[in-house]
């Protein structure tokens, strides 16, 4: 969740704020909640392995 806010604030923080813009070229602000989602997934398919 701390990942998710530095990139949402980091787009904010470019030079024309919240513009659709700065979504496209500043920090992907979906990466870190993807990389969490791959990190449980991986988690359950190793936990479902064992039992």
């Amino acid at each position: 969740m701390i990942g998710f806010y530095f990139h949402f604030r980091g787009v904010g923080i470019r030079v024309g704020g919240w513009a659709l813009r700065n979504f496209l070229i500043g920090p992907p602000v979906t990466l870190p909640l993807m990389f969490s989602a791959l990190s449980v997934l991986g988690l359950i398919a190793i936990y479902w392995k064992v039992w």
